[in-house]
Order: C-alpha cells, then sequence, then structure tokens
C-alpha cells in the first residue's frame, strides 16, 4: 500500500481533506507516525481514514484531482464543474469509483488488463461520466417498455441513449450524470452521408447492436453530424 509521506505539508493537508471529505476528522501528525494510535480511532472516523488510505493507494499515491499515472484527472474535474465547485462532494463522488462494488459492476478500471472492464472511459481510461438528458426529474431506472422519439421512424425501444456533452441538443430540462458498462463497443467515425453511401445509418446500426445477443454491447457514434436530433 502507497502511504502518504506526512512531513511534506501539501501531503499532510491533502490526506486529510480526503478524510474530512469522507466524514472523519483530519489525523494528527502523531496518528501519521502511529499505528497504534490509528487503530484507537472508532466509528466514523476509522473508517474514513481506511477508506482514504485505499483511495490514496488505488489513485497511485496522487491525490483525486490526478489520475493514478499522476495526469490531470477529467473525471474529477468533470465532478468538480457538476457540484459546482463543491470539492468535499467531488472527492466522495470520486472515491466511489475506487469501491469493490464499482469494480464488481464497471470492472476494475486500474488494472492493465482491461478485458473485464467497461469500455466507456476517457483519454486517461477513467471512468467516463455521460449524460442522459430527459424531462424527467425523477428519473431512476431505464426500461425498455418506455416509449422514445427514436421509435417513431422504426427505431428499436431496446436502446438508450447517452451523450458526451453535459447539455444536449434536444431542449431536454435535465441532464443525468451516469457512468455505462458497456463491454462490448462499437465505435463509428462516420458522418451521415459516409454511413448512407456504404448502405446503412445511424438507425440500422442501433438496432443492430440493440438486437444483438451482447448484454454488455453498445454503439459510439462520434463523428455523426445529422441535425443532432438524432446523436
Amino acid at each position: 500500500m502507497i502511504c502518504p509521506y506526512y512531513k511534506n505539508k501539501e501531503v499532510f493537508d491533502g490526506f486529510n481533506e480526503i478524510i474530512e471529505a469522507l466524514g472523519g476528522k483530519p489525523m494528527t501528525e502523531e496518528e501519521f507516525r502511529s499505528a497504534d494510535l490509528r487503530n484507537e480511532r472508532t466509528g466514523r472516523d476509522f473508517a474514513a481514514m481506511e477508506a482514504a488510505y485505499t483511495v490514496y493507494d488505488k489513485n497511485g499515491g496522487n491525490f483525486l484531482d490526478m489520475t493514478p499515472t499522476g495526469k490531470p484527472s477529467i473525471l474529477f474535474q468533470t465532478l468538480l464543474d457538476y457540484f459546482g465547485g463543491d470539492k468535499t462532494k467531488a472527492i466522495v463522488a470520486k472515491s466511489n469509483v475506487y469501491s469493490d462494488e464499482f469494480f464488481n459492476w464497471f470492472g476494475d478500471w486500474t488494472r492493465d488488463n482491461k478485458e473485464n472492464v467497461s469500455k466507456v472511459v476517457d483519454e486517461n481510461s477513467e471512468p467516463l461520466v455521460v449524460w442522459h438528458h430527459t424531462n424527467d426529474k425523477n428519473l431512476d431506472e431505464f426500461r425498455l417498455d418506455f416509449e422514445n422519439y427514436f421509435q417513431k421512424d422504426g427505431g428499436t425501444n431496446k436502446a438508450f441513449f447517452f451523450d458526451e456533452n453535459v447539455h444536449g441538443t434536444l431542449n431536454r430540462k435535465y441532464d443525468l450524470p451516469v457512468y455505462l458498462n458497456i463491454k462490448n463497443l462499437n465505435e463509428y467515425n462516420e458522418t451521415k452521408e459516409q454511413l448512407h453511401n456504404r448502405g446503412t445509418s445511424y438507425r440500422a446500426i442501433v438496432n443492430e447492436s440493440a438486437e444483438s445477443d451482447s448484454v454488455f454491447g453498445g454503439v459510439h457514434m462520434k463523428d455523426f453530424d445529422d441535425n443532432k436530433m438524432e446523436h
């Protein structure tokens, strides 16, 4: 496990910032030096300290505004923007992607072997926040029996749509941030005209993907340039 170098004030303060964000009281210098004193912590103070050590270790000995490899974290900045600059909320939210529950669902994205990890990650290989745009502020479940505009002209009802842009182009009232567990992701780097020139379309590609046998399948349209009603 990577332990913080407490003699460095920036490290000392930064590690305590994680502990406090997770609901515990900050550690003293004496606690950093003594395992016996750390073990005297109880309840939330002990749990927050243990969680902070785990997160710090899994993040490569870097604070959460960085990636495990030491690059500026796109994920953390996205969370910070979403929470209106509230660093405490952003720390808590990013800590969640290091939990066993998240790894069991999304895959352990910190490992070199990405075979069983979702492909919806950013350029730093951290989980990518994508957005579902909706008029339903109480939306908390995606269901196949929900009718949407895509079905009106022959589209499948087995597809859900997400955008990398926080504000969509369909004038929906609410932008819902989510992570996606898609392990079989097919990417297309073609415009609408290019798709038509080779005898297919955006709708046909989505329908085909939705009807496949892949439970964790999806399509990423990177350069689709329609009027944005179907991006």
